[in-house]
């Protein structure tokens, strides 16, 4: 039904506004006033015409087929989770003049695989289609001077490739290992004001995004600055209700033939618990809960970038990059505890992480084809992922990606494991997740 009404919202207004721009061509070529001044129109104006109607709405998409398996410790690899999160996404976009558009694209996304009544391995219950408002959003400028940009839209704060604590603005953090960012759009209302004669940027924003009165409006700030040809500085600061406030520095530069990328965020009034001490669920000895409310909190990334050019038009891009989080966990046993208070967040669970990439675009005579090897590891706990990506276009509107990732490493954050028996105080059923040792993944890209 949800995906009835999706298309069914989708059909309905585009032949209304299909009608409204035929009507309106129709008057501009055959109104009265123009028969008498002209009496013939040639096939060149016509087609002019149309296709000046036509700039004024695109309307477009992308489908994404995904097929993902993986192979636990333990078990039958015939029963072992496999899953198909398919994906589409409709947009459209109006720009009726060069001073305004408005964009909205909503998401479906179907498994085929999943059956009424699933639950998660926490007892979520799983809908097998849904569908979400990405974007939704309506840009206009005052005098070419001043850009402002209402509604749900996409934001991403700082240059980090894995890591990003100065991205204030969304709710969720970024997979930095997922092919395209998921995240939905957060509602904004946003003003930009460059200055162009210095390449400098400032940023006004006010956060709406679950906002039912003023006082639970957010409020950031950010300005973009361009020094001399090759440094970006950015200076950043967000502060909402019940919420910390949060400041950021970010820099990009070069330094001989490196690219040097930097993030530092410091939080400060964080309401959350942070968790010490034993987790012994059996014995019922719980983790000490504290707060942190008076502390400076902070998060720094650091990375190094180098371009080595082997041929005249081939490049190997080799990377590193190291996150220092003062929030987070350096005690894996806890990481069930933090699991069962929703405090489990991937990328940002330990208190240090590194890792290494390497990206090898278009080949040789291989000009539709990008390799990526990610190694990226929780240097708190000692565990690591190791992960490959193959993509190449098929056809000129069909991409594939491959990817294979292997987790090393014993019991932490990526081959996370839980084994707590029936009767638990807590958790009466009992949760067993065995640790994942390899995922394999098959993506289909099509643009429509």
């Amino acid at each position: 039904m949800k995906f009835f009404n999706f298309c069914l919202v989708v059909l309905l207004t585009l032949p209304a506004h299909a009608q409204d721009e035929e009507a309106s061509r129709e008057d501009e070529m055959f109104g009265a006033e123009e028969e008498k001044a002209e009496t013939l129109i040639s096939d060149k104006t016509i087609a002019e015409k149309l296709e000046e109607e036509e700039k004024k709405l695109a309307i477009g998409g992308e489908v994404y087929m995904r097929f993902q398996y993986n192979i636990v410790d333990e078990g039958d690899p015939e029963e072992f989770l496999f899953q198909s999160p398919n994906l589409l996404h409709l947009y459209l976009d109006g720009r009726p003049n060069q001073h305004l558009r408005a964009f909205v694209r909503g998401r479906l996304m179907f498994d085929f695989t999943v059956e009424e009544g699933d639950t998660s391995i926490y007892g979520q219950e799983l809908e097998p289609l849904e569908v979400f408002l990405d974007q939704f959003w309506l840009k206009f400028d005052i005098h070419d001077t001043v850009y402002v940009t209402v509604g749900r839209q996409p934001v991403r704060w700082g240059p980090g490739r894995f890591w990003n604590p100065t991205d204030f603005l969304n709710q969720q953090r970024r997979d930095p290992l997922a092919i395209f960012d998921e995240r939905l759009g957060a509602s904004l209302l946003k003003i930009h004001v460059p200055v162009e004669s210095l390449g400098w940027n400032f940023y006004a924003v006010a956060n709406l995004e679950g906002a039912d009165s003023p006082d639970e409006i957010g409020g950031a700030l950010r300005a973009e600055m361009l020094i001399g040809r090759k440094a970006e500085i950015a200076a950043s600061a967000a502060v909402r209700k019940d919420q910390p406030l949060r400041l950021g520095l970010d820099a990009s530069f070069g330094v001989w033939d490196l690219d040097v990328r930097m993030e530092a965020a410091v939080m400060h009034g964080e309401k959350k618990l942070f968790y010490r001490g034993t987790l012994d669920i059996d014995r019922m000895i719980l983790p000490e809960s504290y707060s942190r409310e008076d502390d400076w909190i902070p998060q720094i990334t650091a990375a190094l970038e180098y371009t080595l050019l082997y041929s005249d038009q081939d490049s190997l891009i080799l990377g590193v990059e190291y996150f220092y989080n003062d929030a987070g966990c350096t005690n894996s046993k806890l990481y069930p505890w933090l699991a069962l208070n929703n405090d489990l967040v991937p990328f940002y669970l330990g208190q240090q992480y590194a890792s290494a990439y390497a990206v090898l675009m278009y080949p040789g005579d291989w000009n539709d084809t990008t390799f990526i090897f990610s190694y990226i590891g929780n240097l708190s706990d000692g565990t690591w992922l190791t992960r490959l990506d193959y993509q190449v276009k098929l056809l000129t509107y069909l991409e594939l990606d491959v990817f294979a990732m292997l987790h090393i490493g014993d019991r932490g954050e990526f081959r996370y494991e839980v084994n707590i028996p029936e009767g638990t105080p807590f958790v009466e059923e009992g949760l067993t997740i065995p640790a994942q040792r390899l995922e394999l993944g098959l993506w289909l890209r099509l643009s429509i």
